[in-house]
Parts: C-alpha cells; sequence; structure tokens
C-alpha cells in the first residue's frame, strides 16, 4: 500500500475511536424557544376546518367536538367559541364559560400575560378537604385545597373582579356569582355593584 493511502486508512479507522466533544446548547436559548412555541399553541378544541364551513357544517361540527368531550366535567366542557375560533389552550382550563367566551372574543385586546399573572394572584380555589380554616388563615392567606374544575370552588379577589369586570360578565358572571357567595359565607360585606358600572 502507497504510503498516503495508508495514512488515509489510519486516519478513517482512527476517527470512530475519537472522542466526541458534547455539543452544548444554550439553556436560555432552548427557553426561549419553548416560550415561543407555547406562545403558538392552540386549543385542541379549536377546529381549523370550522373557519371556512357553512353554518350547517359548522353546527355539525360543533355538535360533534361537544359529544366527543361530554366526559369532562360540565363548567370545562367546550363552547361553540372554543370550537370555531382560534385561542390559545389556556382558555380552556377556566371554569368559567362566560370568561371563556369573552376572553376568546376580546383576546386581541388581552394582555395575555398580565392576565395569567392576574388569574394567579387574584384567584382563590375553596373547597374540599386537606386544610383547615385555622391553617389556612395561618398560611399566606389563601391557599388551594379546592375541586379546579368545578367553578362553584372559586373565588376572585375584590381588585380582580373590578379589572375584569366585562370579562367575568359582570353581576351575571359564574365567577362574579361564586365570589359573592363565598364572601357571604364569610359574613363579609357584598360587593358594592355600582363601582363596577
Amino acid at each position: 500500500m502507497p504510503f498516503q493511502t495508508r495514512e488515509v486508512v489510519q486516519r478513517g479507522q482512527s476517527l470512530g475511536k475519537e472522542k466526541r466533544k458534547p455539543v452544548r446548547r444554550d439553556p436560555e436559548k432552548r427557553r426561549q424557544q419553548n416560550i415561543q412555541a407555547q406562545k403558538s399553541s392552540l386549543s385542541p378544541f379549536f377546529c381549523s376546518s370550522a373557519e371556512s364551513a357553512d353554518d350547517m357544517v359548522k353546527a355539525n361540527m360543533i355538535c360533534t367536538v361537544q359529544g366527543i368531550f361530554n366526559t369532562l366535567k360540565p363548567d370545562l366542557r367546550p363552547s361553540r367559541e372554543q370550537i370555531t375560533v382560534k385561542h390559545h389552550p389556556y382558555i380552556d382550563i377556566l371554569p368559567f364559560p362566560t370568561l371563556r367566551k369573552n376572553l376568546i372574543a376580546h383576546q386581541e385586546a388581552i394582555d395575555e400575560d398580565e392576565f395569567f399573572y392576574d388569574m394567579l394572584t387574584g384567584l382563590v380555589c375553596w373547597g374540599g378537604a386537606g386544610i383547615g380554616r385555622k391553617d389556612r388563615e395561618d398560611s399566606t392567606g389563601y391557599t388551594s385545597t379546592g375541586t379546579p374544575w368545578d367553578c362553584r370552588s372559586w373565588e376572585a379577589r375584590v381588585w380582580f373582579l373590578k379589572k375584569y369586570w366585562t370579562l367575568l360578565g359582570g353581576e351575571d358572571g359564574e365567577l362574579v356569582r361564586q365570589s359573592e357567595w363565598w364572601r357571604s359565607v364569610r359574613g363579609d360585606d357584598a360587593l358594592d355593584m355600582e363601582v363596577h358600572s
């Protein structure tokens, strides 16, 4: 074997034996990619073909999708808007049909990040077992122990009700009515509805 050919063969054989350096991925870049993917996510209830369908086909599609998801808890079952209008899936997990409908209708005007943070700090899930009243009051003030899929377990803080009054459906909205009920259970004063009008 000529010298040059032997050298090429030896290099080729040694290639598989060399240790490769692991590829390092920038964790911040991956985090940003994940955030972008999450922001562009679509609801699993949404049917893109419903946007261009005629009324009869759309009605059949809505009936079919609602039938498929009829095993979900009643407050989480998809509405007409959830099936026919493109929206982010975070809306689907809210057990308040009026709020879901209004969020979808006004999604262009809502800062999703601000609304999401406000939900984390402005909503409380009560009820159920797990933590006593004394422990609940001694802890951070509000601790979630209820059944989150049931709108009756939820109460909104007063500032949340004021800020999102219209989206919540006003005094007829499920979350507003439940918040009033929880306030009455504790013996708190009723909300002054004039403030919100």
